[in-house]
């Protein structure tokens, strides 16, 4: 094991969105198209590949773009990280998209309702 990596304990995760088997990938991809994302939102990487973290690094919602796209500021470095163009230090951030990440801190994925909505 890496010295500077911890275990992570998610609690009422669907199975499918932590494993990477191929019959599983439909599933998270369907699952995953509907995630909102919010600035500071906490989220934890469920693909790998290159230019992303290794499966179950957390970080936090840095920037939202359509598709959605989100910049995520990890919280320890990976080989293929980026600085984020120059705000950040080292390579803990990425640029991916949406289907790579499970939103921890907006478990329902739904964007939020406007005041007076129900």
């Amino acid at each position: 094991p890496l010295p500077h990596l911890r275990p992570v304990v998610l609690e009422q995760v669907p199975r499918a969105l932590l494993l990477q088997p191929l019959d599983a990938a439909e599933e998270v991809t369907a699952a995953a198209a509907d995630v909102y994302f919010s600035l500071g939102d906490r989220v934890v990487a469920i693909t790998s590949g290159p230019g992303r973290p290794p499966v179950g690094t957390q970080g936090a919602v840095v920037g939202v773009h359509k598709g959605p796209a989100v910049e995520v500021l990890f919280d320890c470095p990976f080989v293929g990280g980026t600085d984020l163009q120059g705000r950040a230090n080292g390579t803990v951030g990425a640029f991916l998209k949406g289907q790579d990440l499970l939103n921890l801190s907006n478990r329902s994925n739904q964007a939020p309702s406007a005041p007076g909505e129900s």
